[in-house]
């Protein structure tokens, strides 16, 4: 776990810094036990799998993350939606009726809380393929082991300069892709800004890194390709997760004290780690603006004006209003004193 820094350019949010290279006692990942590989990130694990099973359909929540789209090979499969609403719950599985066998389910495990009890199951009685996305709930404990794929991020929680899983339930199923390493020109940008997001944290400056951490993001590559070694020996060996976790914890726990009234999850069950703490605002970009100003970056997860259909009402007006507050282990209680405070003094 970063240190906490003091300096005065110090800002909440953006992209991790490389993690630092300390000894660190071993400790069991679940998500690396069993059938499972390596990726450089999570869009190419879906797109591995729609290669690989090659469903008719690939049945996608209406809220969601727009390069789980693009993962999606229009060649292979259509993409459906079934509705989410505006509490990111599912209301109704009618639309499990139309799912046809050998199709693939994805259910996303928003923010790191658990999906629907039942729905994995479901949609498996449909002979449907099921894959638990948990890219935004990595540290979390309640995964549902009946799901036949799960995909995790590691990008979200740590810093490191690619990575993802993608782990079978099934001890028999093979992964049938040969994986090349990550694009070195890509990657290479990638450390860069990991780097000097790194030095920025301990020193200020320029940053630089946040330039070249969007240019990253933009040209991620599709097609699967293996997680480099330098990312494997960080997940492997150079992560403190209980410390990270406890952090977490603590930090919702803070904030959700100061703004439950705003909270997407007014509660936080045993076993879940968040990403971060979502609210609703009704004037959500002055608030934004706002924290901007006090050099605290929360994003939004997401904007999806572009990719899902207007339809799904519910959806996009939870995607005009949700902000993700910054609850991540380099923070502490005086940074989401701080943070809730401003959040409060908008109102």
């Amino acid at each position: 776990m970063s240190e906490r820094t003091s300096h005065p350019s110090q800002i909440i949010g953006g992209m991790f810094g490389l993690e630092d290279f300390r000894e660190l006692p071993d400790q069991p990942l679940p998500y690396l036990q069993g059938k499972h590989i390596l990726l450089t990130n999570a869009r190419s694990g879906i797109r591995l799998l729609v290669e690989q099973l090659r469903p008719a359909n690939v049945w996608m929540p209406s809220y969601l993350c727009s390069s789980m789209i693009q993962a999606v090979n229009p060649a292979v499969s259509r993409i459906r939606f079934y509705e989410v609403d505006y509490d990111l719950e599912i209301p109704s599985l009618e639309w499990l009726e139309s799912v046809q066998a050998g199709d693939l389910v994805i259910c996303i495990a928003y923010f790191g809380f658990p999906i629907l009890s039942g729905l994995v199951n479901a949609a498996m009685e449909r002979a449907a393929w099921v894959l638990e996305d948990n890219v935004q709930a990595l540290l979390s404990l309640n995964h549902d082991p009946d799901a036949h794929f799960q995909l995790y991020s590691l990008r979200k929680f740590f810093g490191v300069p690619d990575g993802a899983i993608l782990a079978a339930t099934d001890p028999g199923f093979e992964f049938s892709s040969q994986l090349s390493p990550p694009p070195s020109r890509w990657w290479m940008q990638a450390l860069n800004a990991s780097l000097l997001r790194r030095e920025f944290d301990r020193i200020g400056g320029e940053r630089d890194w946040f330039r070249i951490a969007n240019l990253v993001d933009s040209a991620a590559p599709l097609s699967p390709h293996r997680m480099s070694e330098l990312s494997e020996l960080i997940l492997r060996y150079r992560i403190d997760y209980q410390s990270i976790s406890a952090r977490r914890i603590a930090n919702y726990q803070t904030l959700l004290e100061r703004l439950e009234h705003l909270a997407l999850f007014p509660s936080l069950p045993g076993g879940v780690v968040p990403l971060g703490f979502p609210v609703r605002l009704a004037d959500r970009d002055r608030v934004r603006q706002r924290l901007f100003d006090q050099q605290i970056y929360p994003p939004v997860h997401w904007d999806i004006r572009r990719y899902v259909p207007e339809s799904f009402q519910s959806s996009h007006r939870l995607s005009r209003d949700i902000l993700t507050l910054v609850c991540d282990q380099r923070y502490d209680e005086e940074d989401m004193c701080r943070t809730a405070a401003i959040v409060r003094g908008m109102e």
